[in-house]
């Protein structure tokens, strides 16, 4: 029902677009076929408000759909340039008369038949980027064959490289010339731009099934080589029926860039509420700036504005074990819950059973204290030197800490040695429950892990250092020296990292039937200490960050 509707907007969207069309075409033959000059002048200023409206609310209609930042102000830019040329095709038709000033409005064409395509090349690069990409420097060589071309067209009245005129001709205009290279040499490459833009999006769409719809862009681009063709041919019937050389371009180009967006090529953002109502298993919201709901997922609680509000700075706990969570988006929030009562009810649990421990051990001690006496003082004393030697690092690196806490002169360096001392204290503390965990048990459940890596990423907001973590081990129990060589591996490149690194995500998950584990960061780990400590590991840097990959052995996922 959904997609019906969605197609019924679109046919409703087309016929519009080629009522207007029409429209403008018969303002057109009604010009051509008047003796009136005030009908003449009527129906051509018409046709000419009527394609400038088109393109302008293309290009609104671009800047509402496409989310990409750089793709947008491409796409914008395109929009502009034909409105351009419109007004320049004004110009040379309906206000000027000096021969001189109509030829060079007449090579002013070929800046926007230049540009349009090196704008869908940079479209097409600039797809599949994050928010704040932004094309490399080395890609503006593009604009230097473009810009040469521009000046060697406008510049024909010097060279005729471009443009040939008879000799014996008093006054050059565009009624009577032949082609000359330079004219071939941007024909060429308005080409190359348009068909190499269209093979970088098809070579970046991976959208499943999309290759029932990639043939909608061949037809405006197919259309557009065959009409420039055509054209300089000088075919009569094109000449007559389609004459208008800037509205067919234009036409033909927003054709295409329209098209990309309907197939997919080029994302956009069209069908959030189709989206929110699909969306059931989630409690997502999205608000203006007031915090008015304006897309919301079936599931999806109300939630008071003053919480929503509260939720800018950092997530808020709600009542029932959930947690508020608020991130600002183009034109308002947003908001979105988690259920955490799980993990806060097992993290109790744990505590209770912690303690539960403890008093056992009390009442066992006190019962049989003259027979266990040995026996225990050397158990407590081989679990301590387990704990203290697993921690030992962590425990000095936090007394150092303190005590440069204590000499701290400012308020900034005691927030920021005192994040510092956290992060190592939660670490401290699941380490050793790992330890007490793994010492009487061959496998533990993946939820250990995943507990101490949200505490972990807890305390690591007061660094501040953002990201996430995912575990997905395939299987309820796992030998525990894995969960625990992970944990030591994350704790290994966060510490080493922290002084540069503002983001850090973690991936534990089975790959190919081994457990390993994935940490990506923009910070400056010790390569070389990371590789001494854990000898598999794999190290993969790009212009994002550095990734850090460990087999963890003894963790097969048979």
């Amino acid at each position: 029902m959904r997609v019906r509707k969605r197609n019924r907007v679109l046919l409703r969207t087309a016929a519009v677009v080629c009522a207007v069309v029409a429209a403008a075409a018969a303002c057109r033959g009604l010009a051509r076929a008047t003796d009136s000059s005030f009908v003449d002048k009527l129906a051509n200023d018409t046709r000419i408000f009527l394609y400038l409206g088109l393109f302008a609310v293309w290009g609104v209609s671009v800047r509402r759909r496409v989310v990409q930042l750089q793709v947008r102000r491409y796409l914008l830019a395109a929009s502009a340039l034909m409105t351009l040329w419109l007004i320049v095709r004004v110009f040379k038709w309906q206000l000027v008369l000096d021969p001189d000033a109509l030829r060079w409005l007449w090579y002013a064409y070929y800046i926007f038949t230049l540009l349009i395509p090196l704008l869908a090349l940079f479209v097409s690069l600039s797809l599949g980027k994050p928010e704040a990409y932004r094309l490399p420097r080395r890609t503006a060589l593009l604009y230097l064959p473009t810009v040469c071309l521009i000046l060697l067209v406008l510049t024909n009245d010097l060279h005729r490289l471009a443009f040939r005129f008879p000799a014996e001709a008093a006054v050059w205009t565009e009624r009577n010339y032949s082609y000359g290279p330079g004219f071939y040499a941007a024909a060429l490459w308005s080409f190359l731009c348009a068909a190499a833009a269209f093979a970088v999006m098809l070579t970046k769409c991976r959208l499943p099934r999309a290759e029932k719809y990639l043939w909608l862009p061949l037809l405006p681009f197919g259309a557009a080589v065959l009409y420039t063709v055509l054209y300089a041919l000088r075919v009569p019937f094109v000449h007559s029926a389609l004459g208008d050389l800037t509205v067919s371009e234009c036409l033909l180009f927003a054709a295409f860039f329209e098209s990309c967006i309907q197939c997919g090529l080029i994302q956009s953002n069209s069908r959030y509420g189709d989206l929110f109502r699909a969306s059931v298993d989630i409690s997502a919201q999205i608000t203006d700036r007031d915090y008015a709901v304006r897309y919301a997922a079936s599931g999806a609680e109300p939630i008071p504005r003053e919480d929503m509000r509260r939720a800018e700075g950092a997530p808020v706990i709600l009542d029932g074990g959930k947690r508020l969570n608020n991130m600002p988006v183009n034109g308002g929030h947003a908001v979105w819950t988690e259920d955490i009562s799980a993990l806060l009810a097992l993290r109790g649990k744990l505590e209770r059973i912690r303690q539960e421990l403890s008093d056992r051990n009390e009442i066992v001690h006190m019962e049989y204290v003259e027979e266990k006496e040995r026996v225990t003082v050397e158990e407590q004393n081989r679990l301590y030197d387990l704990l203290q030697r697993d921690t030992q690092p962590q425990l000095d690196r936090a007394k150092a800490l303190a005590a440069a806490y204590e000499q701290a002169e400012t308020p900034e360096e005691k927030r920021a040695l005192l994040a510092r001392i956290v992060v190592l204290g939660s670490y401290i503390k699941r380490r050793k429950d790992f330890a007490l965990s793994a010492e009487g048990a061959a496998t533990l459940s993946g939820t250990k892990l995943d507990s101490a890596l949200a505490e972990s990423f807890r305390s690591m907001e007061l660094l501040p250092i953002r990201g996430g973590h995912y575990v997905d081990l395939g299987l309820e129990q796992v030998p525990g020296g894995a969960l625990i060589r992970a944990y030591e591996f994350f704790e290994d490149v966060l510490e080493s990292a922290m002084d540069s690194a503002r983001y850090l995500s973690v991936r534990v998950s089975a790959v190919n039937g081994t457990l390993r584990c994935s940490i990506e960061t923009d910070g400056s780990a010790d390569d070389g200490a990371l590789r001494r400590k854990y000898p598999p590991l794999r190290v993969a840097r790009d212009e994002d960050g550095t990734e850090y990959i460990l087999p963890l052995t003894g963790g097969e996922a048979a």
